[in-house]
């Protein structure tokens, strides 16, 4: 009776055991799912049961200078479902509407970039990107420059939805707010004429308004249409987007080359200020000048004879230019070139791709060469070869300072504070001689380019890379 009484005893044991071992990994379970994690679970509950959708702003439009659109938007369907996006044309989204309304996929209406003028002014404008098939963000030019006041800010809408993921009722919504505009001082009538110009030829062309830096055309040969970007690229194109031919490159921003002929301009004033050169001083041109065993030769071989200084400008006699080569020091020249912005940095600021081209002097020499300065280097310099380096921007701002005699700045955005620009350390009377010879170039019968236009005065310098 008392073995009875003990199995019986030890069983009983062992079964309050096992439940009290359930019990407690119950309570714990239970202790976990509504005290400890209670706050994780009901966000999952509240996921399956609350669905917050962005309200993605519309993006503020790029306007030239009479506030016509060079970039708007477009409205555009997209698809959504597990939180990626599929975007589809109005056909497209027709035909398959009833399968959508039988699914979890959601249907929204997006705005879509879209740049009426295309290749016209795609350098300027720049383009997007749509992120995760919703958000779009400039990528280059304008578009990414300004990207923080043309995106706007995104709005919220929660809303409350049963199992089959069909709206319930809307919770709370946080509206959206639209981007800003953005104006430029383009003229897109200009730029279409400068287009229209250009043709087949690749070459880019800036035009300056001199009394206020405002940049009224900005072109580049050849071009691309940005409207591309709004969409996946096929092979094909982006293989035609990567051409020998660069249609990409901002060329006159970033295009670095040798100025030429062009920064004997500057050579010029330098020449005036030390004293070396008098206007009518005259140098003789024979085709060549030898310096050492290296013969340095005049424009085409082309033998001038005597010439003074608004002849040699007109003439782009080199031998000239050699004459002050060998008298003037380069630091005198770096001095005078940087006045005038050439191979300074960035001019403008506003585009990521602006290179700051290269103006070498001694230390440059010396940090990138482990040479001295040789007198080579300075007859190479002062017809604007060897190791100097500009952008036709930067040429551009060149012209407009010689015309004005003051630190023209450029700028492409309207409705920034106009200021005065400060007056460049230079005699005025030098800076007339050179604008005098600058117009010799355009207007007199020996001119390297003598195509002035009917009714209007011109003056300018032709320069070779």
């Amino acid at each position: 009776m008392w073995t009875k009484n003990k199995v019986f005893n030890r069983r009983a044991f062992i079964l309050g055991g096992i439940q009290l071992t359930i019990s407690a990994v119950f309570s714990c379970r239970l202790y976990n799912l509504q005290i400890r994690n209670r706050q994780k679970y009901e966000t999952l509950s509240n996921n399956n049961r609350v669905r917050i959708t962005a309200i993605m702003p519309q993006r503020g439009k790029i306007l030239d200078r009479n506030s016509i659109e060079l970039a708007m938007n477009k409205i555009s369907y997209v698809v959504l479902f597990d939180g990626s996006g599929k975007e589809v044309d109005l056909q497209t989204l027709s035909e398959v509407e009833s399968k959508i309304a039988k699914s979890s996929e959601k249907i929204t209406a997006l705005y879509k970039r879209y740049y009426p003028f295309g290749s016209m002014c795609s350098h300027v404008i720049g383009y997007t990107k749509r992120q995760q098939g919703i958000n779009e963000v400039g990528i280059s030019g304008i578009e990414y420059t300004y990207d923080h006041i043309l995106k706007g800010k995104s709005g919220k809408s929660e809303q409350e939805i049963n199992s089959k993921k069909r709206v319930i009722k809307e919770l709370s919504s946080i509206p959206e707010q639209d981007g800003q505009d953005v104006q430029l001082t383009i003229d897109i009538n200009l730029q279409e004429k400068i287009t229209e110009a250009f043709k087949d030829h690749q070459g880019s062309a800036v035009v300056i308004d001199v009394n206020n830096g405002e940049i009224l055309a900005l072109y580049n040969s050849p071009s691309y249409d940005n409207n591309l970007f709004a969409s996946r690229l096929s092979n094909e194109t982006w293989e035609s987007l990567n051409a020998p031919s660069l249609p990409l490159v901002n060329r006159a921003l970033s295009y670095q080359i040798p100025p030429g002929s062009i920064f004997k301009v500057v050579v010029a004033l330098a020449g005036l200020k030390d004293g070396i050169i008098t206007p009518e001083e005259k140098f003789s041109c024979k085709g060549y000048m030898k310096i050492g065993e290296r013969k340095f030769r005049c424009l085409k071989s082309k033998v001038h004879g005597y010439v003074s200084l608004n002849e040699a400008m007109a003439l782009s006699c080199n031998t000239y230019f050699y004459n002050i080569g060998k008298k003037i020091s380069v630091d005198s020249l770096v001095e005078m070139a940087r006045k005038f912005g050439i191979g300074g940095g960035s001019l403008i600021g506003t585009f990521k791709e602006e290179a700051p081209g290269l103006l070498p002097d001694r230390d440059w020499r010396a940090r990138k060469l482990y040479s001295q300065w040789y007198l080579g280097d300075t007859i190479n310099l002062v017809i604007g070869q060897g190791y100097i380096l500009t952008t036709p921007l930067q040429l551009a701002v060149f012209a407009a300072r010689i015309a004005t005699g003051k630190e023209v700045i450029p700028r492409i955005k309207m409705n920034e504070t106009i200021q005065d620009f400060p007056d460049i350390d230079v005699d005025c009377e030098h800076l007339s001689i050179v604008r005098k010879a600058m117009f010799d170039v355009v207007n007199s019968k020996t001119g390297t380019y003598k195509k002035g236009l009917s009714g209007i005065q011109i003056a300018g310098k032709t320069g070779t890379p």
